[in-house]
């Protein structure tokens, strides 16, 4: 089956831990500078943990961390981030990419070699 005609099923996002559920709205009065501060993708996964474990629906989640509602309902039925949505696309996989970067290391770190020639 080619990569774009796969269902929306997918390498899942890591789970939130359980000291990261978030905490009811009302705890949040004095740090609601803090979440400006945090990433839209941070902020979307606090928002999907907070529906999930029914603190908030969708819409209040959505509200009080500052994400598009449409994106929490789309990720709570299984939508992909768009990294993971497009990870066939790239021409190197994580784990080759991580290979490469360690050969390269050592490269970097050893003089460049004198040209065979005299032009």
């Amino acid at each position: 089956m080619p990569p774009c005609a796969q269902s929306r099923l997918g390498a899942p996002d890591p789970p939130i831990e359980h000291a990261e559920v978030p905490r009811a709205p009302d705890d949040y009065l004095a740090d609601d500078e803090d979440l400006d501060d945090l990433p839209i993708e941070r902020r979307l996964q606090l928002a999907i943990a907070a529906v999930g474990v029914r603190l908030m629906s969708q819409r209040k989640a959505a509200i009080f961390y500052k994400v598009p509602r449409t994106t929490v309902q789309d990720r709570m039925n299984g939508a992909l981030t768009r990294v993971n949505a497009h990870a066939h696309e790239h021409r190197l996989t994580d784990v080759q990419e991580d290979i490469l970067a360690e050969w390269i290391k050592p490269c970097q770190t050893r003089p460049a070699a004198e040209p065979d020639h005299d032009w």
